[in-house]
């Protein structure tokens, strides 16, 4: 999915802001299953300037399709319930309509990360270190360009795990906007790549990527929900497996992922705080995977599981 996207998917979008107890990752994944919302962002309300309490509370601030504020009350006394978390509605309101690809091109610049950089469709050739590889997006998916913390760490988890096994079949779960299916191709050229998001849009920015870097012969994108899909499974199996999405869904997969992965392939896991570390190893564990590297981003965390 492009949760890091909002302005991709819908020409009218609104902005809630909620209020709740304390800073939850259950939260997250619980606004993120409500079929009206686009993106998720969380910050925290401190007290002081040096001191933020352990129980501060945290600020949401949806964008989401919907501006319907008794759903939206519906919805959030649900959520609440269902996780024993009071979530208050502070604000709804919609977006002012800007043109996002003009602002994006002037203000997102180039990203940097290990031999990775990632470039704007109007970046020139130059910005791109000497001897980097280049993954160009178009700017309207600009919010998808890998300055998400998860998704810096997993490109250098794929840079890591390429340094110490050979790669020559990958597959992406969730895609979004292609980025690390395209890593993966860019740092071993003779590899095959499957990419696979549940959301068709995703499916189709990934496809437009795949053109725009000419790696259309190298990584072909399916809509897929998780690895139910029978080209997976006629493709396993696969020497690197990468779903970067969150961290319920990344526990639901294991056993999927455990029947697709060769026996002496890498898995790389992201989407979600340090924290939740030991909430995904203990559903992986029985399938026989240990822990290879924790590549970490502040709080947020990339494995690198191997059998």
């Amino acid at each position: 999915m492009i949760h890091d996207n909002p302005f991709a998917q819908a020409p009218l979008l609104f902005c809630c802001t909620l209020r709740s107890e304390e800073p939850s990752e259950m939260l997250m994944d619980a606004l993120y299953e409500l079929p009206y919302v686009v993106s998720v962002s969380m910050d925290v309300v401190t007290g002081t300037v040096d001191v933020t309490p352990v129980n501060a509370p945290t600020l949401w601030r949806v964008y989401a399709t919907c501006d319907d504020a008794h759903l939206w009350e519906q919805d959030c006394q649900m959520i609440g319930a269902q996780w024993g978390k009071s979530l208050q509605i502070v604000s709804l309101e919609p977006l002012e309509e800007r043109d996002w690809v003009r602002e994006t091109q002037q203000y997102i610049q180039p990203l940097h990360v290990g031999m990775f950089s990632i470039l704007g469709s109007h970046h020139p050739d130059d910005e791109a270190p000497h001897g980097a590889h280049r993954i160009r997006l178009d700017a309207g998916a600009a919010f998808g360009t890998g300055e998400h913390a998860t998704t810096s760490s997993c490109l250098r988890a794929i840079a890591h795990v390429n340094r110490y096994h050979r790669v020559m079949r990958a597959l992406d779960v969730g895609c979004g906007t292609g980025i690390l299916a395209m890593a993966q191709a860019k740092i071993m050229p003779s590899s095959y790549v499957l990419a696979v998001d549940n959301d068709p849009i995703a499916v189709k920015v990934t496809k437009e990527n795949i053109r725009r870097n000419q790696l259309h012969g190298q990584i072909h994108a399916y809509v897929a929900n998780g690895l139910a899909h029978n080209v997976i499974r006629q493709n396993a199996p696969y020497d690197l497996i990468i779903a970067n999405i969150l961290a319920r869904p990344v526990r639901s997969m294991a056993g999927a992922i455990a029947r697709n992965l060769a026996p002496d392939g890498y898995v790389i896991l992201s989407g979600f705080y340090e924290h939740s570390l030991r909430f995904v190893m203990a559903r992986y564990a029985p399938h026989g995977f240990h822990l290879h590297e924790v590549m970490r981003e502040g709080a947020w965390v990339a494995l690198i599981l191997t059998r």
